[in-house]
C-alpha cells in the first residue's frame, strides 16, 4: 500500500513538474479517488454505503468550522474565493466540495477495515464535544455567526438525530 501511495505521489509530481502547474496532479488525484469510491460504492452494502455516508457527511461539515479558522490564523489563503457561502468569505466552495470527496473517499476505505465490537460511548461524547463546542467557539469567541450557522447545519443534520436516537433509546 506505501508503494502505491509513493508511486503516486512520483505520478502527481512528475505532472506538476510536466505542465507547470498542480492542475493535472490534482485533476489525477480526483480521477483517482473518485474511481476508488465508485469501486467501494459497488462492492458494499446499502447499510454500509448509508453509514459511510453519514460519517463522511459529519467529517466534510466539519471543515466548514476549521477552514474559516485556518485562514483566520493565516495558515492559508485564496487569491480569489470566488463562489463562496454567505456568511463564510474568504473561502471558495471547490474547498468544501474537495473536501466532501477527500472525506467520501477516505471513509469508504476506512470502512473497509476489520471491525471489532466495542463501545459507543467515546466516539459519541467526541462527537458531541465537537458540534458543541465548535457552534459555540465560532458564534461566541471567534464571532462568526455564519460559520456558526452553516457549520451547525450542516453537522447537524446527522448529529442532532443521532443524539436524539442515544437519547431517546439508550443502550445501558
Amino acid at each position: 500500500m506505501a508503494g502505491n501511495r509513493f508511486a503516486f505521489g512520483v505520478l502527481a509530481g512528475w505532472l506538476v513538474v510536466r505542465t507547470g502547474g498542480l492542475e493535472a496532479g490534482i485533476a489525477a488525484h480526483v480521477a483517482n479517488n473518485v474511481s476508488s469510491f465508485a469501486l467501494a460504492a459497488l462492492t458494499s452494502s446499502m447499510a454500509q454505503i448509508k453509514a459511510v455516508t453519514a460519517v463522511t457527511w459529519v467529517l466534510a461539515a466539519w471543515d466548514l468550522f476549521l477552514d474559516p479558522q485556518m485562514v483566520g490564523q493565516g495558515y492559508w489563503s485564496w487569491e480569489d474565493a470566488g463562489w463562496a457561502l454567505p456568511g463564510i468569505p474568504g473561502i471558495p466552495m471547490q474547498n468544501f466540495l474537495g473536501w466532501l470527496l477527500a472525506a467520501i473517499v477516505l471513509m469508504a476505505l476506512l470502512d473497509r477495515l476489520p471491525r471489532k465490537t466495542v463501545s459507543d460511548a467515546v466516539p459519541n461524547v467526541m462527537l458531541m464535544w465537537v458540534y458543541a463546542s465548535s457552534v459555540f467557539a465560532n458564534l461566541v469567541f471567534f464571532g462568526r455567526p455564519g460559520v456558526a450557522l452553516w457549520g451547525g447545519i450542516c453537522m447537524g443534520v446527522v448529529v442532532v438525530p443521532w443524539l436524539w436516537r442515544m437519547w431517546s433509546q439508550p443502550q445501558w
